[in-house]
């Protein structure tokens, strides 16, 4: 899977693979080499994707027809306005055969009842400050929220850099939005994954008397941690130095019940990884972690409420209800190897010019591989906007900076280009039908009813239909409330506030949780995840709670109301989701349990 990602070092590993898989039968039979990618989706050039080398590597497959290619015709996952609006993009966003890869919704839709648009919307600085940007992406976000009807969960916006993400939170948060990541937060932009960096330094550092000081009249420090200078001789008199994994480790654990478990369990494992791949000492951990800290991320439970804020880079493979994306592209000169010269370089944009006239040998070199590279960093941009694009189901709105007096970037332009034609006004919508009209019920015919005895009403003994469905309703709409709460409980210690729980659902939430056939199971020690999709090669489902230790994985599913009925769908989704983590991790036990809220 997404074989256009693959790099040189992978290539030299695989290839040898395909050639043994190629060259004939195996012990088993026939065998075969199946890869699924897609060149527009080509995005981690910055971390060795190499098509050049890909293309080169398969040609002589690909020419002798032992490996064939076709292409996907159909969109399954958006509306046919969007799709309509991608193959434009795609004609503008790409050359050669990219831009003849257009697709067409599937003959048999999935329902799209509702509406489906594209939006441009241009945002204007107040001279030289992009901050009104972000004030306008929330009013137009809040906009949208009213004329769509939905959640905040059903919304996504996405950025190209990190920079951008923490700016549209940051607005979004100053206006009582609440914000999720995609993939989880970014562990070191929570106040507790700092907690823990700041205590591990403070305790453990080599040298940081200056942070010590600070950090020791600190009330909150003593409130959490207690006095720093008796904790840092506690650690001098019992490990030595260089401070290694088992002092590091034991310093997480003295937080354990002051701050959540998930952040701890983090920290723990990237201890691990650390020091087992020859990690030294404690500071080198500390860089380490500050330098990974966009990558590791602490999972965040589902929240309707929360809106999703991440970068393109960080929804790959995802899709959502109604995207937003924030195109800012700058171009900037980035580093590219000099075979000349044997290293990686980096020049500025007048360095560049300086080059350019220079008659040395060395100067075209420098140039020749400038242009290759400046080639596949917009070759690559053209891509993220796609990617960011096609993430979108029912709708899509585009932000873009207007500039005045200045060219636009290559991207920037095919974007404008594609509104241009597709939709003048910067606007397009479309009410889908595509579910078709609703099927007129089917007669039904009742035999064998006995004959009335004497005054028997017409509807003797029969509820009122309205009754019962408002009674289902209320309940289902119940269930769907705690379901959101016990979601956010992370740690046992720091119960979430009642949110949208009336009192009797607080009340019965909180019995549940601190019931002593549930705290056991709910809060065992391990990674946590929340709502979490569960799939082999031949099954699939969505569990509650799942929690994954060295030896044990533990399933976890919530039900309200009356249990009455479900021992035979206890059963099936006890075999199914335990033959699923079976075959994922053969070595560890799985246990499921499905816990009633109102016993």
């Amino acid at each position: 899977d997404e074989f256009q990602d693959t790099s040189k070092g992978d290539i030299d590993i695989l290839l040898p693979l395909i050639d043994e898989i190629l060259s004939g039968e195996g012990e088993r039979g026939e065998r075969s080499f199946f890869a699924v990618g897609d060149w527009k989706q080509m995005i981690y050039g910055w971390r060795g994707a190499d098509r050049e080398a890909l293309e080169e590597s398969i040609e002589k497959y690909i020419k002798n027809n032992i490996i064939t290619e076709s292409s996907l015709e159909y969109n399954f996952r958006s509306t046919p306005l969007l799709i309509s609006f991608f193959n434009e993009l795609v004609e503008n966003l790409f050359t050669g055969k990219e831009r003849t890869e257009t697709q067409k919704p599937p003959e048999e839709m999935k329902t799209f009842d509702g509406l489906s648009e594209v939006n441009r919307v241009e945002l204007e600085k107040d001279g030289a400050s992009q901050e009104t940007f972000y004030q306008t992406i929330f009013e137009y976000l809040k906009k949208k929220k009213a004329e769509y009807g939905c959640p905040w969960g059903d919304m996504a916006v996405l950025a190209v850099t990190n920079n951008h993400v923490q700016k549209i939170e940051a607005e979004l948060l100053k206006n009582d939005i609440r914000v999720s990541a995609v993939k989880g937060r970014q562990l070191l932009s929570t106040p507790e994954g700092v907690a823990v960096m700041f205590f591990i330094a403070g305790v453990l550092a080599e040298d940081d008397t200056r942070f010590v000081a600070t950090a020791a009249t600190s009330p909150l420090w003593r409130d959490i941690f207690g006095n720093i200078e008796d904790i840092r001789a506690h650690f001098a008199q019992r490990f030595p130095r260089p401070f290694g994994l088992m002092a590091v480790s034991c310093a997480i654990e003295m937080m354990r019940g002051k701050l959540p478990a998930t952040i701890l369990d983090i920290w723990q494992d990237e201890a691990k990884a650390f020091f087992s791949e020859g990690g030294a000492d404690v500071d080198g951990f500390l860089l380490r972690m500050f330098n990974i800290r966009f990558s590791v991320k602490v999972p965040e439970s589902e929240d309707s409420e929360n809106i999703k804020v991440d970068t393109i880079h960080g929804t790959k493979g995802l899709q959502f209800k109604h995207v937003f994306i924030f195109w800012n592209e700058e171009e900037r000169e980035t580093p590219f190897y000099l075979g000349s010269e044997k290293c990686h370089v980096q020049f500025s944009g007048d360095e560049i010019k300086l080059l350019r006239a220079s008659d040395l040998a060395i100067a075209r070199d420098i140039i020749e591989m400038h242009e290759i590279n400046l080639a596949r960093l917009r070759r690559e941009k053209a891509n993220v906007f796609y990617v960011a694009a096609t993430r979108a189901i029912r709708t899509l709105t585009v932000f873009q900076p207007k500039k005045k007096g200045e060219s636009y970037k290559r991207v920037h332009q095919a974007v404008l280009d594609t509104f241009a034609r597709f939709a003048p006004d910067g606007s397009r919508k479309e009410i889908c039908f595509t579910s078709g009209k609703p099927e007129e019920p089917q007669p039904s015919t009742t035999y064998n009813v006995p004959a009335k005895h004497n005054d028997e009403p017409e509807k003797y003994g029969e509820i009122d239909p309205a009754l019962i469905s408002s009674y289902i309703k209320d309940g289902i709409m119940r269930g769907d409330r705690l379901h959101r709460w016990l979601a956010k409980v992370i740690d046992q210690m720091v119960l979430p506030p009642a949110g949208e729980l009336n009192d009797e659902e607080y009340e019965a939430a909180i019995r549940f949780v601190e019931r002593s056939d549930v705290s056991p199971v709910m809060f065992r020690p391990g990674n946590l995840y929340v709502e979490q999709q569960i799939s082999d090669k031949e099954s699939f489902g969505i569990v509650d709670r799942m929690i994954v230790s060295d030896s044990l994985i533990t399933i976890i599913d919530y039900k309200s109301g009356s249990m009455r009925g479900l021992r035979q769908k206890y059963d099936e989704q006890l075999r199914r989701y335990t033959k699923i983590m079976e075959t994922l991790y053969p070595q560890r036990r799985v246990e499921y349990y499905m816990l009633s809220i109102d016993i």
